[in-house]
């Protein structure tokens, strides 16, 4: 986040990097990375479902506070261009979000028992397919 205050608000004012984009793009690349690889990188660095949605929606409104800088210095054009194009990281969580909400529920769902299955006494599940201890028709 810092990579990114640096380089938007440092070319409003006397922190212009010689060289300008040249300069101020790989770093901001270099930093995109490590940013998103506890999200999106199957890794041992990547966040477990709460940790993924919580760090998304404590990172979505950062990147807008430079923006908020270049609307103030009277370039409301580029603060709204930024601000744009940060939707990635909202989008995401919200997506990311509403994939760990349906896993969580498919998970519950498999973990009850279904209408067909019984229970022994002693607490050992049997499937739906048993035949044992069911009544036969006509008999």
């Amino acid at each position: 986040m810092l990579t990114h205050a640096w380089a938007v608000l440092g070319d409003l004012g006397t922190l212009r990097p010689p060289g300008g984009a040249l300069v101020t793009q790989p770093p901001l690349l270099a930093a995109a990375v490590p940013f998103w690889l506890p999200v999106l990188a199957r890794t041992r660095h990547r966040l477990d479902d709460a940790g993924r949605c919580l760090y998304l929606f404590l990172a979505a409104p950062l990147p807008d506070l430079p923006a908020v800088g270049v609307v103030a210095a009277g370039r409301p054009a580029a603060g709204l261009a930024m601000i744009t194009g940060m939707l990635p990281v909202g989008v995401t969580a919200a997506a990311v979000t509403w994939a760990w909400v349906n896993r969580e529920e498919r998970e519950a769902l498999a973990a009850e028992p279904g209408p067909g299955d019984a229970h022994c006494a002693n607490g050992a599940f049997t499937s739906r397919s048993s035949t044992v201890g069911t009544a036969k028709p006509g008999r």
